[in-house]
């Protein structure tokens, strides 16, 4: 299948609640915040599924540590991680982690939103100043998608700090190398 195809391609994405029903998708969606899961709950289901990909919903404040999300990922290094929302008020260490963990990415949506990224009104410097690094660093940025939360968060953000060309990456290029071996 070739790129443009690729690109105009579903991916069924399961979300898996409380119950830890059995899934038939290789991408997998964990949603603490909303389900009360704890790390170890979410090890041993990966275990039990032999996933491609796993979402994980980082905004889990105060339960989990961005540590927790580190770990998940280190015992499945044929897993690619996807980690939305990068974070929030955590985000420095989600992007030390796709640095540095090559199964790791990370997603900026409802991130960019909240802090106000995306607009004038800029409600936490730190955090916006690190997405913008993270989006120009070469080893980062290639771990980066935009867009998950997509219609309900704006893009807006990626499209005032490039243009078209390199904007692509983060909507398209980025995510077909993060599936490229379904």
């Amino acid at each position: 299948i070739n790129k443009q195809d690729k690109q105009q391609l579903l991916y069924a994405v399961e979300y898996i609640t409380k119950k830890f029903q059995k899934t038939t998708t290789a991408i997998i969606k964990y949603h603490p915040r909303r389900e009360g899961y704890m790390p170890s709950a979410i090890i041993k289901d990966i275990k039990s599924r032999n996933p491609k990909i796993v979402l994980i919903d980082t905004l889990n404040q105060p339960n989990w540590n961005a540590s927790d999300y580190w770990n998940i990922a280190i015992q499945f290094p044929s897993v690619k991680f996807l980690f939305c929302h990068a974070g929030g008020y955590d985000i420095l260490e989600f992007i030390k982690m796709a640095q540095f963990q090559k199964n790791i990415w990370i997603d900026f949506s409802f991130t960019q939103e909240y802090f106000g990224c995306c607009d004038s009104n800029n409600i936490l410097p730190i955090v916006c100043d690190t997405i913008k690094f993270a989006m120009k660093h070469p080893s980062i940025s290639k771990y980066i998608l935009f867009g998950s939360d997509y219609p309900m968060n704006s893009q807006d953000l990626q499209k005032k700090l490039y243009d078209n060309k390199e904007g692509e990456r983060f909507l398209v290029s980025n995510f077909l190398e993060l599936i490229k071996d379904l």
